[in-house]
């Protein structure tokens, strides 16, 4: 009975000194960390829609008509910075350019805040691969989804443009 009385005595103490010991070991798994990281969020020419449906093409882009405006909606994190906004593109015009832009909407205001606009040239042509065009500045940067909503606007004045895709970088923290 001795022996076993101390035995239970001499394993409770190592029990104790044993979690004594790991009480000020922490274990620490990241989840995500606190880095900067750079994402992107793309949307192909099929996504849009507008106020005409024969601008869809059997290859995923978009040609625009004159006059036609079409929208894809942007969801993107609150609070992410916006760091670029690309535009690939084919502007087949020979004398305008067309605008695509990354619109931010308030529910208050009457009409909507362009942040940043890719221009995209004349006569860019018809074969080959859709040139990129980088919009020159967005502002302002940051997401804010308490108070706007956000989507990319395709206009063309003259119905010769040809969207590939639209492609914003961002970061998150």
């Amino acid at each position: 009975m001795k022996n076993t009385l101390g035995s239970i005595t001499l394993i409770t103490v190592l029990l104790f000194a044993i979690s004594a010991i790991a009480a000020d070991k922490v274990v620490v798994i990241p989840l995500g960390g606190s880095a900067i990281t750079t994402q992107y969020y793309t949307l192909p020419g099929a996504v849009f829609v507008g106020n005409s449906s024969a601008g869809h093409n059997a290859t995923g882009t978009i040609s625009v008509g004159a006059g036609y405006t079409y929208y894809a909606p942007v969801i993107l994190p609150n609070h992410a910075t916006l760091t670029e906004f690309m535009v690939y593109a084919k502007n087949g015009s020979t004398s305008v350019p067309d605008d695509v832009s990354l619109m931010r909407f308030d529910r208050d205001a009457a009409a909507p805040l362009a942040i940043a606009t890719a221009t995209v040239p004349f006569d860019t042509g018809s074969s080959g691969p859709f040139p990129a065009f980088i919009a020159p500045s967005i502002t302002p940067d940051v997401i804010d989804n308490i108070d706007y909503s956000y989507a990319v606007v395709i206009h063309s004045g003259d119905g010769q443009l040809e969207v590939s895709a639209i492609r914003i970088t961002y970061t998150c923290d």
